[in-house]
């Protein structure tokens, strides 16, 4: 996977914006220990109220992993133990 850039970032965040019809909408990208963010709408630093939708986001990135082989659901997580 290559690397994306800020204007790539930025020009997915309005595509994003206009699909949805969305006030504003934030996005950022970690890898590598490098950060790039975007906005359209507001500034990549506003805070936005997410409610639970962390948790459905969540649960479909971890199945993700899973299809890919990445993660075992009957595994701990690393760094845990269990008694």
């Amino acid at each position: 996977m290559e690397p994306v850039s800020s204007d790539k970032l930025a020009a997915s965040a309005r595509e994003a914006r206009a699909r949805w019809s969305i006030p504003a909408i934030a996005l950022g990208v970690l890898r590598d220990g490098e950060t790039v963010t975007a906005a359209d709408g507001a500034r990549p630093d506003d805070v936005f109220r997410i409610a639970s939708i962390s948790k459905p986001f969540l649960a479909t990135l971890a199945m993700g992993l899973v299809r890919d082989g990445l993660l075992d659901l009957d595994e701990p997580p690393p760094g845990t133990r269990v008694s």
